[in-house]
């Protein structure tokens, strides 16, 4: 049901407007639940870093994404690309809370 709905939301909107991001994030949510991981890392980074665009990094959804996103690094452990993310992650938090 989300990928049908994403697909619509690209078709009408496009992939970056924040509505379609929205479903995004909410497919990575689904995957992270359903224990796919590494898909729920890709939509939860495609997500966080069209939020980062499309709305700028104070605003609550990309606070909140990028948050997500961090956890979900966490669960997929320490190899060195997640490392690395998660690492520019923790940076990008850390400057919005500051």
């Amino acid at each position: 049901l989300y990928r049908r709905a994403l697909e619509g939301r690209e078709k009408a909107l496009g992939p970056d407007h924040s509505d379609t991001l929205l479903n995004v994030w909410c497919m990575a949510d689904l995957y992270k639940r359903q224990r796919r991981f590494t898909e729920a890392k890709d939509a939860y980074e495609r997500a966080s870093t069209g939020f980062i665009k499309a709305l700028g990094y104070g605003h609550p959804d990309t606070v909140m994404c990028l948050k997500q996103f961090q956890e979900m690094m966490d669960v997929l452990g320490t190899s060195e690309d997640i490392a690395q993310d998660r690492v520019e992650t923790q940076e990008i938090i850390e400057d919005i809370e500051h």
